[in-house]
């Protein structure tokens, strides 16, 4: 056969054109979607070692569980776990594009392009089965080797067919099916006339492609947007980035609870929960999370618990969260550096070695064991961990046991420690959002003078309303005063609230939130923050 240059010119473009189209695919996996989020929202476990492989090895598709596995620690580096995915739906798109060249089917270059495609649409669930992708692309590199040997005798090509598919079943289970159904597609069209490729083809081509990439690019990612989101706040919350937690909540519409306590952990870290909480979106209500997330979020309210009950100083809870966690999840790394951490500052070093030994089997966890290693040796206190010795200096070192509610372990945690400002600051806003304004109140003239020595806005927002209720009793606010702004402003907004014939209306909630979205009040009345709009009638207001 010759190749004359009209033919390598069509190869080159056909190849600078699949090229270039996975090199947008590489760019829109890793900025829109993310892989890191994939890592965070299935947790898949991978330790080196005989005792891990063992049972992967016992049952078809063990192997191609194993290697599943395996890959999926890579999602936790945002550009490897990009490039992982890219390069298996290259090897999809190849295989295709093979298949379809041995067919003699014109236009099978751009047809190849619909795997990719269709499984940039499953990447956008973030708990899209890894493994049954990993299946699918053996099932293609077994097809491509396939087609690369496809000669001699039909009982050589029989034979080939049946110990691949052997193969290929022991590895990645009924996958091997697919490869069954293209050998034997193969097979029937080798035995025909191939002077004649296929023509018709080509006039279905522009309208399937335009069909896949409208799904996968814009209709499926529009669904899942609120998911993403969520999953990018408790990432960015497990990881400690709290500015970057902080971004993410503005992105978010309407109130949930499933984000509510990252968001109060990430303004007590940037200093500003008393001031700034209104201004993300925040209900008095509990807020159903998105289906896709049901089964997720009991494990990461026990996992969120646990960070910040040890940031407390609540050890003991902290370590119950974590097993939580633990039992609902499995031995997440996240969930193993936790019991470290705690077991650590309890002074526990025979229990923290057994979960470090665990991490160090992982791909990624021997660089951060070493950091911890001293903890064998060494008292909590000399740790240089900054969050081990905050929670040891916390630590109720008493053996009291406290009801798991909220409220109870806040104040216990004041009195075990009267400077531990967290507690405090968790407390007030644990009275602002329960409508518990008298149990605030009363806090205000117990404020340390030298770390509050005016009354933070919201905290002030929400005296003005009690102290504007009938039954106010008089408050002591430890020397301080209201600043007059905050009255008239109170003044203000329940003079707005007075003209209206039907305050609790969606036409009420857009005259108000610009001027007052932000404060307690239009809490108080609406029953969230403005920032969690569009409105929606509240079954709980104050």
């Amino acid at each position: 056969m010759k190749y004359g240059p009209s033919l390598f010119g069509r190869r080159a473009l056909a190849f600078l054109i699949w090229t270039a189209f996975f090199g947008v695919f590489f760019a829109y996996v890793y900025w829109s979607i993310d892989p890191r989020l994939m890592y965070f929202r299935q947790g898949p476990v991978f330790y080196f070692g005989w005792q891990f492989l063992q049972p992967f090895l016992d049952h078809p598709g063990g192997a191609t569980q194993y290697a599943a596995a395996f890959i999926g620690q890579w999602l936790q580096l945002r550009g490897w776990g990009a490039l992982v995915l890219t390069l298996g739906s290259a090897m999809l798109s190849l295989a295709t594009a093979m298949v379809l060249a041995r067919l003699r089917i014109r236009w099978g270059g751009l047809f190849c392009l619909v795997p990719p495609l269709s499984l940039l649409f499953f990447y956008h669930d973030y708990n899209f089965s890894l493994s049954a992708v990993t299946g699918l692309v053996m099932a293609a590199l077994v097809t491509m080797f396939y087609i690369l040997v496809m000669s001699g005798t039909r009982m050589w090509r029989v034979v080939s067919v049946l110990a691949l598919a052997a193969a290929l079943g022991w590895i990645a289970a009924w996958w091997a099916l697919v490869f069954v159904v293209l050998a034997v597609a193969l097979e029937i069209w080798y035995q025909r006339d191939e002077s004649r490729p296929v023509r018709r083809l080509p006039w279905l081509v522009l309208p399937v492609l335009g069909t896949m990439a409208l799904i996968a690019l814009t209709l499926y990612p529009l669904q899942m947007r609120r998911e993403k989101v969520l999953l990018e706040i408790g990432y960015y919350a497990e990881e400690q980035q709290w500015q970057e937690v902080l971004s993410a909540a503005r992105r978010l519409k309407g109130a949930d609870l499933f984000a509510r306590s990252d968001i109060i952990r990430a303004l007590y870290a940037t200093g500003r929960l008393s001031e700034d909480l209104l201004d993300y979106p925040i209900s008095v209500t509990t807020v159903q999370p998105p289906p896709s997330l049901e089964k997720f979020v009991p494990y990461r309210q026990f996992a969120t618990m646990s960070d910040w009950l040890f940031d407390l100083g609540r050890v003991n809870e902290a370590e119950h969260a974590a097993y939580e966690a633990l039992e609902l999840a499995g031995e997440r790394p996240a969930i193993l550096k936790r019991l470290v951490l705690i077991h650590v500052a309890k002074g526990q070093p025979a229990a923290a070695r057994v979960y470090l030994s665990a991490i160090e089997k992982t791909v990624f966890g021997r660089g951060w064991v070493q950091s911890y290693r001293r903890a064998h040796d060494v008292s909590p206190e000399m740790i240089e961990d900054e969050r081990v010795q905050q929670a040891w200096s916390l630590m109720d070192k008493t053996d009291v046991e406290v009801p798991p509610e909220e409220a109870l372990i806040l104040v216990r945690a004041l009195q075990t420690n009267p400077r531990n400002r967290m507690a405090l600051e968790y407390l007030m806003t644990h009275y602002l959002l329960t409508g518990q304004l008298f149990n605030l109140a009363e806090a205000i003239g117990r404020l340390p003078a030298d770390e509050y020595p005016v009354i933070p806005r919201l905290w002030e927002e929400a005296l003005v309303a009690y102290m504007s209720s009938p039954n106010a009793e008089p408050v002591d606010l430890g020397g301080r005063t209201i600043r007059p702004e905050t009255v008239e402003r109170h003044r203000s907004f329940f003079g707005a609230i007075s003209f209206l014939r039907n305050p609790r209306t969606a036409s009420a909630w857009n005259g108000l939130k610009t001027n007052y979205g932000n404060t307690y009040w239009f809490l108080m009345f609406f029953g969230s923050s403005a920032a969690a709009g569009p409105f929606v009638p509240a079954t709980t207001t104050y």
